[in-house]
């Protein structure tokens, strides 16, 4: 588990981050970012001051990366390296969840000052970068904001594209019902969001087209809702482009298996961080992933895992 509750009972008064500071074996500030985070309890009680003393039962939300099996490195530099992360995968981890992530790897890995540079949606597959330090993480991450880095996905969409396609919308940012939408004009409430559609193969017995996606900008959720705004969602997609009921019924987590398979047609959604390619201080740098996209797609939408 990433997150365990680690108590700590004092035997005096003490003030609370040189508590926590002896008994995890932790520095003063990282401490002090515990405290920050309301991560601490005393008696039951968030400590909320970092200089408040303490006494009797201590109970700290702590971070400790555990290690995962089978996740491949792509590519590998001295300051990054590049994973194929497989589908239904944290890649942060989240809170009391009880699930591990990719981040815990890696820092298992490459220390506690290594960090994943962007984000993937769990069931995403695909390729993932991590920062082994600081300053590459820096770099990396200002990249990822100036579009330096030129993406590539592969999707599986309901119905025939059959020739390649640029889509240009505004998208809004979430709204209360944890929602996003599309503005299908320019408007000062959303941002512009261009992705490129290219047509690999038909798949005739699916009623189903195999995709390249190159996403222009990086908004959150692009290709999934760009898929369903031309009427050909993504298999296995839950919330854009199906009904309210069933959309609600997902992020409600009231969505059976089998429900999904049947109303999204895939247990999960088909889609494959696929390339990567940027500049890393003057060297040129290109990965791509060695998951089989096509095949695992395909099992998703028999129901396999």
């Amino acid at each position: 588990m990433a997150y365990e509750i680690k108590q700590i009972k004092l035997e005096k008064p003490r003030k609370v981050v040189y508590a926590i500071t002896d008994a995890l074996g932790i520095t003063e500030r990282a401490s002090k970012r515990l405290v920050d985070k309301g991560r601490v309890k005393c008696n039951g009680t968030t400590v909320e001051r970092k200089g408040e003393i303490v006494d009797g039962t201590l109970e700290v939300l702590f971070y400790e990366p555990t290690p995962i099996i089978d996740v491949e490195v792509v590519f590998e530099h001295e300051d990054f390296a590049i994973f194929d992360k497989p589908p239904f995968m944290l890649v942060h981890p989240n809170g009391f969840n009880t699930k591990t992530s990719l981040l815990d790897n890696i820092k298992n890995l490459y220390g506690l000052s290594a960090n994943i540079v962007h984000r993937l949606d769990y069931e995403t597959s695909g390729l993932v970068i991590a920062s082994k330090n600081k300053k590459s993480e820096a770099v990396l991450k200002t990249m990822f904001e100036n579009r330096q880095v030129k993406k590539q996905y592969i999707a599986l969409l309901q119905g025939s594209l059959n020739k390649t396609i640029e889509i240009r919308t505004f998208i809004e940012k979430q709204n209360i019902n944890g929602e996003i939408k599309i503005k299908q004009n320019s408007s000062n409430e959303g941002k512009e969001a261009v992705s490129i559609f290219e047509p690999m193969e038909k798949i005739e017995k699916l009623s189903a087209t195999l995709v390249k996606v190159s996403p222009l900008t990086g908004r959150l959720h692009q290709i999934r809702l760009h898929s369903a705004h031309i009427g050909m969602p993504i298999f296995g997609e839950p919330i854009y482009g199906n009904t309210i009921c069933t959309a609600g019924k997902y992020l409600d987590k009231k969505l059976s298996k089998e429900e999904r398979l049947e109303q999204t047609k895939a247990n999960r959604i088909c889609l494959q961080a696929e390339r990567l390619e940027f500049n890393y201080l003057g060297e040129s740098i290109v990965a791509t992933s060695k998951l089989n996209a096509k095949s695992d797609f395909l099992k998703a939408v028999r129901g396999e895992e």
